[in-house]
């Protein structure tokens, strides 16, 4: 009887606990439901020189299905007094994964110089898989741009600012339970001054390359990948050129989130960009695709992000980008930089994965070796190994060239001749050897396994 009793008070608790967030989702506060989660009332300073932006994604299918077929108003309040105004916009996604613009119906713009609000409105089509609002402003020089009062709202009449349901619920449980705010786990992901940390492989010998250059979207330092190459749409992964960051711990199971800001030439055909895990063994054993064949609005910053879960039997993993190819006869341009990924349920902000001031200045960092150098004779300091394998490098490539990218750490201690050196790859490989003894010797290179505290 008691077992009974106790699986109908569970069933009853499931069934309201699934009332209260239905209701939740879908009540309507005075003024209209706000279908934006993570709003605000308070002016943001859209922060960047050039092109600078805000926006929001819907996916959650219960709101699309909502949301589809229906006329809604976009609408957010701004100070443009001193910048060059902004515009709203939205954007959708095809069958095939492909973003595409939905041009307003109506509009309302804040133009150079004024404070107002902004309104579009759309109806949006039937069977919607994701939805995207934006706001897209100019600054120049030491302008400013303020933003707050976001709201997508079902039409036809523009009503008060409120937030989400979602954002008035317990908002510390939320965050805790999501480790929002997670460390990146990607290395020199911010705004680079070198490819350290990143290595990239290329399907051609010539017109490819991977750099660092500072793109006239961005006006701060962003990876590029260059592309000479036409996209084949019957051969499409011949021409294709990527970048793949550091290798880090990855837990199979446990939701990860990840987050890039891009922005391209016009003839950039379409870019992917994937997880990519090894098992225990270091062999690839699986490659998530988070963005597909995702074509991306030419010279606009787009800032990209999701969510995934690592597959079963991966212990470590990898984000990579690819630049898939020209449209044309002239070459194309993939920039990014701000790359994160993090142990967490919800996108955060892009953060650094480690403060500066941790750095110890009298580390060689950054010193890239070539392949006349040798592993076993340089002196103590942290050295660079992008591409071209030093003498007495330990690993290789996937194809066996030769080929490496990883840091080489080296070690002495003011005891004998002891000389400790570790090799860190990016394939997530690490190996020791140690230099000790009278007369003193290598005892060669051994492969240790890789923890995480």
């Amino acid at each position: 009887m008691s077992s009974n009793v106790d699986t109908a008070i569970t069933n009853g608790m499931k069934n309201v606990e699934a009332t209260i967030k239905d209701t939740v989702k879908n009540s309507d506060f005075i003024g209209g439901r706000n279908y934006l989660i993570g709003t605000h009332n308070r002016p943001t300073e859209l922060a960047n020189t050039g092109w600078t932006y805000e926006y929001f994604v819907i996916d959650d299918k219960d709101t699309l299905a909502t949301l589809s077929g229906k006329k809604v108003l976009f609408h957010v309040d701004i100070d443009s007094t001193n910048s060059d105004g902004a515009v709203l916009g939205f954007y959708s996604w095809d069958s095939s994964g492909n973003k595409i613009e939905l041009p307003a119906e109506t509009s309302v713009k804040v133009d150079k110089g004024m404070i107002g609000t902004a309104v579009v409105t759309k109806t949006l089509p039937e069977n919607l898989n994701k939805l995207q609002v934006s706001v897209l402003g100019k600054v120049q020089n030491q302008s400013k741009l303020f933003v707050h009062n976001e709201k997508l709202e079902l039409g036809p009449v523009v009503t008060d600012w409120t937030p989400a349901p979602e954002d008035t619920v317990n908002t510390d449980i939320i965050a805790k339970s999501s480790n929002y705010g997670a460390e990146n786990l990607v290395i020199n992901s911010g705004h680079p001054n070198s490819t350290y940390g990143w290595g990239y492989y290329h399907t051609k010998s010539e017109g490819m390359d991977f750099s660092v250059s500072k793109p006239a979207a961005f006006n701060t330092n962003a990876f590029l990948l260059f592309n000479n190459n036409k996209y084949d749409n019957n051969h499409p992964y011949d021409n294709e050129v990527y970048a793949f960051s550091n290798s880090f711990v990855a837990n199979a199971g446990e939701v990860m989130s990840y987050s890039v800001s891009t922005t391209s030439s016009a003839n950039l055909s379409e870019i992917d960009i994937s997880f990519l895990g090894k098992d225990s063994e270091d062999s690839l054993v699986a490659a998530v695709d988070l963005q597909k064949d995702l074509v991306l609005p030419a010279t606009i910053p787009q800032k990209i992000s999701g969510t995934f879960v690592v597959p079963s039997n991966v212990v470590s993993g990898r984000f990579r980008i690819d630049n898939n190819g020209t449209t044309n006869d002239s070459a194309s341009y993939l920039f990014f930089n701000e790359v994160q990924v993090a142990r967490e349920s919800t996108p955060s902000p892009w953060k650094s994965p480690y403060p500066a001031s941790g750095i110890n200045p009298s580390i060689t960092l950054g010193t890239v070796l070539t392949e006349k150098d040798d592993c076993l004779s340089l002196s103590a300091g942290t050295y660079t190994v992008n591409e071209k394998a030093p003498i007495n490098t330990p690993t290789k490539s996937l194809d066996g060239a030769g080929a490496s990218w990883g840091i080489l750490i080296i070690t002495t201690l003011p005891v004998g001749n002891l000389k400790f050196v570790e090799y860190r790859d990016s394939f997530g490989r690490i190996a020791t050897n140690v230099f000790s003894g009278n007369p003193g010797k290598w005892f060669g290179w051994k492969y240790i396994t890789m923890v995480t505290s």
